[in-house]
């Protein structure tokens, strides 16, 4: 049987730490001999990520010559990747630059007659890509010919720019003015939004403005003061596609509707390779249409075989843009309705409490609580479920128009097999931040509720009260079956079984020692409807491991919440999270958990476990991404989640350390995410990872038993944990 062992001292992450921990690193500025004009360069990263006042030193666009005239087949792919650190960090800018290329090479000289891409890139601090260069057809090919771009003479570039921030309005208004000059008459049209993204916050991080980035509403003053229509018979754009993480959403959908007649964008995080841009160059060059190219490109973007390895969590989706203002006013009718019943109604609150607790989250971070959008079918689909339908006939009957208005909108969507759950559109969760909501504007109804929601969150200073606890054991009478609880309270968003031990130390810095139960593994809890009783049954005493090394001695527990269940051809899989600080095998210097050492990256890992036939589980692959936060001012806590496009695994020298969120036990004691161990454990081999028991020696060097409790959590984040019932493992 494997053991942990739990350090006496616990190292705490407070909120200080979260915050410095979670900072952008900054980097040197200096370029090489090859960067022209290093002199107009003016970078800035100090303070919060994200937050910069600079737009950047743009220089003026060379005068216009003779149009490029598309009159005919010609089709006009436009391009602007921002390479932030995806392109610093891991060349993934470049890799699908190449791609480009190799789509390029394959054609013969009537294809490429009737084909011009125009790339704006930049927005990294690597070597060539500081600042903005734009780039056609015919100068991609002499970039790529020793297979590092942004490395020519500065006179050879359309347009070049040191000291752009691609991250600012003024840099993406002025890619649309040199196209409006430079190309015009083309049917088949398509701009391309390449780096990282967050839904309905920020797109597009320039590494050398503090990872300043692009808001919709900067977005939107691009394309409303330069939109490329002038390329365009009819005024807009064929598609735009968003090649970044959380972008099949509402609300960025919302931006682009004016301006394109289609919109393409992923609901989950993006993998770091993203499209494959072999197929969007061949697809798009064969003048098919937009519709059937950017429908065939969903396909192509799920199947896992058009990537260089294999990335599971990958949507996609196409929405008609002639359809959307059915689905504004749908959407808006629904949720102004729910705003407005929201406190006159306890079912309607409680509904939408569930729904938006229940949905499935996209960009979740269980450290920062919180998911960036969520699933609007299922978030309708929820709602329908906790609603009577005679009794709430004129909200069922709103629910029903967005479902219909969404069928005409998504005309295509895909995934994976391995979120099931992503119905093709997302939207901002009624529970985020009216302030970092509030330059949005989706709709009234929307920001109603968002509104509603966040006032019933800061009234709510009282934790769900237990009216019933009890535990039924076996026909032997040695073994908890399962617990069992009602909870009262106006708010209860969530209720879940953990399964533990209880300890007592001192943790977030008390010098008195707190009792508090840590928890091993955590599931939703049942509804027994007709009881009104949640339910939580045996555990058989087992949790996830990692075995970093050879000896026996190496391996270390990691606390996992559940996280989804799918099924596909190769069988039935469960999917665990983790929150862990990493350290890459790059960086040698002596870090300590939990610290401000801005070496440490904060990241969402995943466990996925194959469920045997004999319900037991088999880790097949696990994955992680790291997020940062990127505020919107100096002023306040309005920030967003940035999470990494690079979906990486545990490699030899890495070092990791796992978090859990420790539940107090004592009347007015708060939760506290700890380490689970006082240092990092190192890789010294290919991670494994196993699914045994678990013993657990306490702070007094007691073999801890095994425990279950059942902890009920109000949409204020207030929480009731019941009493553990000791399990006894056979």
């Amino acid at each position: 049987m494997s053991e942990f062992r739990k350090i006496s001292t616990l190292k705490v992450l407070g909120s200080c730490a979260i915050a410095s921990a979670i900072l952008l690193v900054a980097c040197s500025d200096s370029d090489n001999d090859q960067d022209p004009d290093d002199s107009t360069f003016v970078g800035s990263r100090a303070g919060r990520a994200g937050v910069n006042n600079h737009p950047g030193v743009l220089t003026a666009l060379p005068t216009a010559g003779e149009k490029v005239n598309g009159e005919g087949v010609r089709k006009l792919l436009m391009l602007y990747m921002v390479g932030s650190d995806l392109e610093s960090g891991s060349d993934a800018g470049t890799t699908d630059l190449l791609e480009v290329q190799t789509a390029l090479n394959a054609m013969s000289d009537a294809q490429l007659a009737n084909f011009d891409i125009v790339v704006a890139f930049g927005g990294s601090e690597k070597e060539g890509w500081k600042g903005m260069r734009i780039a056609d057809t015919d100068l991609l090919f002499d970039d790529a010919e020793d297979g590092i771009y942004g490395n020519l003479p500065a006179e050879s570039y359309r347009y070049l720019a040191t000291g752009a921030n691609m991250g600012d309005q003024s840099s993406l208004e002025l890619f649309f003015r040199y196209i409006n000059q430079t190309y015009e008459n083309y049917d088949d049209t398509a701009l391309v939004m390449w780096d990282h993204g967050s839904a309905y916050g920020p797109f597009g991080n320039d590494d050398n403005f503090n990872s300043d980035a692009l808001s919709l509403s900067e977005i939107n003053g691009a394309l409303a003061a330069a939109s490329p229509g002038e390329p365009v018979n009819n005024g807009k754009l064929g598609m735009i596609g968003f090649d970044a993480c959380l972008n099949g959403n509402l609300e960025i959908a919302s931006v682009t509707q004016p301006y394109a007649e289609y919109h393409v964008g992923s609901e989950e995080l993006e993998p770091g390779h993203g499209w494959n841009y072999t197929f969007v160059v061949n697809e798009f060059g064969k003048g098919t249409g937009i519709r059937q190219f950017a429908t065939g490109l969903v396909d192509n973007y799920v199947n896992h075989g058009s990537h260089p390895y294999k990335s599971d969590g990958k949507t996609l989706s196409v929405y008609d843009q002639t359809q959307f203002a059915p689905v504004r006013s749908a959407v808006d009718a629904l949720y102004a309705d729910l705003s407005s019943n929201y406190n006159l109604e306890a079912d309607i609150a409680n509904a939408v409490i569930d729904a938006t607790e229940g949905s499935f989250g996209f960009g979740k971070s269980s450290r920062e609580d919180e998911s960036i959008s969520i699933d609007l079918r299922e978030f309708i689909t929820i709602l329908k479920s906790k609603l009577d339908v005679v009794g709430y006939a004129d909200t069922h009957a709103k629910m029903s128009a967005v479902e219909t208005a969404l069928d005409a909108y998504i005309i295509k969507t895909a995934q994976d097999g391995t979120r099931a759950k992503a119905g093709g559109i997302t939207i901002a969760p009624p529970s985020v931040s009216p302030g970092s909501y509030a330059s949005v504007k989706f709709s009234n109804g929307v920001e109603s509720l968002v509104k509603t929601y966040a006032a019933d969150v800061s009234s709510d200073d009282t934790a769900p009260v237990e009216a019933l606890a009890l535990a039924t054991r076996n026909a032997e009478g040695d073994s908890v079956n399962e617990i069992r609880a009602r909870f009262i309270d106006d708010n209860l968003a969530s209720v879940h079984v953990i399964y533990g031990f209880q300890d007592t130390d001192t943790i977030d810095g008390s010098d008195e020692p707190v009792d508090y139960f840590l928890p091993i593994i955590t599931f939703p809890a049942d509804y027994d409807e007709q009881n009104d009783e949640y339910v939580g049954t045996t555990w058989e005493g087992k949790g996830f491991f990692l075995n970093y090394g050879e000896a026996e001695e190496d391996s270390v527990f990691i606390p996992v919440e559940f996280n989804q269940r799918y099924e596909n051809e190769e069988g039935s899989f469960e999917v665990y999270t983790t929150e862990v600080d990493f350290v890459p095998a790059s960086v040698t210097s002596d870090v300590e958990p939990g610290s401000d050492d801005e070496l440490i990256e904060t990241a969402v890992l995943q466990l996925v476990a194959r469920v045997n036939d004999d319900d037991s589980l088999t880790v097949v692959d696990h994955h992680f991404r790291t997020y940062v936060q990127i505020f919107d001012n100096d002023v306040d806590d309005h920030s967003t989640l940035l999470f990494d496009r690079n979906d990486r695994r545990l490699a030899i020298g890495d070092r990791v350390v796992f978090y859990s969120q420790a539940l107090a036990m004592d009347e007015g004691e708060e939760d506290e995410f700890i380490t689970t161990s006082d240092s990092f454990v190192q890789l010294t081999q290919t991670a494994n990872f196993s699914f045994e028991g678990v013993e657990h020696t306490d702070s007094s060097g007691q073999v801890a038993v095994p425990e279950a409790a059942l902890a009920a959590f109000d949409i204020a984040g207030n929480f009731t944990l019941t009493a553990p019932r000791e399990i006894v493992v056979e």
